[in-house]
């Protein structure tokens, strides 16, 4: 999904398109636009203490992120009307500052028969989510082909 296109015109993506996804709601992008702003650190975990502890400028970059977000899942939601879309790996640590524009954004650009029940959900296992989903995928594999053997 992160290569979906949401600005036709915006910059070239390492995968050959514009305007990836990815190019404006990621850990890169964030990290990116904290360069820019002359925030250093240049880590994730650098702009969350930041933003815990007060930094508006560091809230106001992960709100940009959240936008970019919700953008994103509007699209998803338009498209494939899930039931619920999760925000998973290290972005998922940055909640508290992402959600509420993520939410504003996503409602203000999805259909609204779509919106009806959707739920957008944060990864409670935070940055371990994407290792823990393919180590069950692995496992259930494993056991699946001892049953059958």
């Amino acid at each position: 999904m992160g290569h979906l296109s949401i600005e036709a015109s915006g910059p070239p993506c390492r995968c050959g398109n514009r305007g990836c996804w990815e190019l404006y709601a990621s850990e890169q992008a964030l990290l990116a636009r904290a360069a820019e702003a002359g925030m250093g650190g240049g880590t994730l975990d650098g702009l969350l203490a930041l933003a815990e502890g007060g930094d508006e400028k560091a809230r106001a970059l992960f709100a940009g992120i959240g936008e970019s977000l919700g953008v994103g899942i509007a699209n998803i939601v338009n498209v494939f009307n899930p039931e619920a879309v999760v925000i998973g790996n290290t972005m998922s640590r940055a909640r508290p500052w992402l959600e509420e524009a993520m939410s504003r954004t996503t409602e203000a650009r999805a259909l609204n028969f779509h919106l009806r029940g959707i739920r957008l959900l944060f990864a409670e296992l935070g940055d371990r989510s994407a290792v823990m989903g393919a180590a069950e995928t692995a496992i259930a594999a494993f056991f699946k082909r001892l049953r059958s053997a």
